[in-house]
């Protein structure tokens, strides 16, 4: 998306608050310490609507404490290269405010602001968590919950592959050469905050690749969803209705 590296890791770091901090929140305060590995997210609080009646969040099969060591990692990695710009920070207090046409990430030290790196709007309806994503997931959890309850596959199912996930790379390849794949993906249109679905692939945990499946299989009508294949390289699977049925 952008040849700026500074840029690349604030994409990163929204994409992690996303997942951390509760629906509809419009800013965000972190708590940065220094630690033997670099700088660590030691708090977190949030302002807006999503700080005191935040809407339902859906089930992203990703661990928090791993988005919140990617924070750490990510204002470790933006602090050494704004070093390099003789721009000194060390931890201490970093500040995200989202607004209607874009977002600011900014790092305090004490009263003044080290840095500032601003995301546009259409940036941001290109990364890969976003409120559009989060509410499509809760829109299908219910039916695929109910769906994946009832599922029994016997002996020789009729499967879509939906994607493969590598577990050595951690990385989701869609299968947009199959054109119901690629119809439900919306490839063609890629609309705004659903990039999760229409990137060829995406470097993720495989408990997110599962939960986006599961909003595939509730848009094309299949019965359930299942892993396919051992070892690295797996394939996730619709499971289809029989024609009959």
């Amino acid at each position: 998306m952008t040849q700026d590296p500074l840029k690349a890791i604030a994409f990163s770091l929204h994409d992690s608050l996303m997942v951390l901090a509760p629906p509809g929140w419009t800013s965000v305060e972190l708590e940065v310490v220094p630690a033997a590995s670099g700088l660590k997210l030691a708090g977190l609080s949030t302002r807006g609507d999503g700080a005191k009646a935040p809407r339902p969040a859906p089930r992203l099969g990703i661990a928090k404490e791993h988005e919140a060591q990617r924070i750490g990692e990510g204002l470790d990695e933006l602090a050494h290269r704004l070093s390099h710009q003789g721009k000194r920070w060390l931890g201490g207090r970093a500040l995200c405010r989202r607004g209607p046409e874009h977002t600011d990430l900014e790092l305090h030290d004490g009263a003044r602001v080290v840095w500032l790196g601003r995301l546009e709007k259409a940036e941001l309806d290109q990364l890969l968590i976003t409120d559009a994503l989060l509410d499509a997931l809760w829109g299908s959890e219910r039916a695929f919950d109910d769906l994946q309850s009832r599922l029994a596959v016997g002996d020789d199912p009729k499967l879509l592959e939906l994607a493969r996930y590598d577990r050595q790379e951690f990385v989701l390849e869609w299968n947009h050469a199959h054109p119901d794949v690629k119809r439900v993906c919306a490839v063609e249109h890629q609309p705004a905050g659903l990039s999760a679905f229409w990137r060829p692939g995406l470097a993720c945990d495989e408990g997110f690749a599962w939960a986006l499946c599961t909003h595939l299989v509730v848009a094309l009508g299949a019965r359930g969803l299942v892993t396919d294949g051992q070892g690295a390289r797996v394939r996730l699977c619709a499971v289809l209705r029989p024609l009959h049925g």
